[in-house]
């Protein structure tokens, strides 16, 4: 996969990120009622800023850029039964999936691609920090 040739490696681990509560309100087609929440917000680290995307409400904002929406970054894990294959993952805060679910990523060459997701699709644990991620993107 050229994306996952293009990244550079380092071990991200929960003490990577710096965490500051703040007060979100959020709408999901998950949840049946509109929430208001005190989320753990996490920071994304400084080095991993070439592995960032963008996350939109639409395809079409997408690919305006519109000045909305949310980002995340990318993370590669080994796969352990077959160490020479990784599996990518798009890691964001959770009360951003909530309503921003496609994800534009920027080419290296230039031009960019669009995926739409589902926001029940990506994987959020009850705990109190506010981080939500997407398994195996193409």
């Amino acid at each position: 996969m050229r994306l996952l040739q293009s990244l550079r490696y380092r071990q991200i681990t929960y003490y990577s990120f710096e965490f500051e509560q703040i007060e979100v309100e959020a709408f999901s087609s998950c949840a049946p009622v509109f929430q208001k929440d005190k989320y753990r917000h996490a920071k994304i680290p400084d080095d991993v800023l070439d592995c960032v995307f963008y996350l939109y409400k639409t395809h079409e904002d997408a690919k305006q850029s519109a000045r909305q929406g949310g980002t995340g970054f990318l993370i590669a894990l080994t796969s352990e039964l077959y160490p020479s294959e990784s599996y990518l993952y798009a890691v964001t805060n959770k009360h951003v999936v909530l309503s921003n679910n496609v994800i534009r990523i920027n080419k290296l060459g230039g031009g960019f691609d669009i995926f739409e997701t589902d926001p029940c699709e990506w994987y959020s644990d009850s705990n109190p920090y506010d981080l939500a991620v997407y398994p195996a993107l193409p």
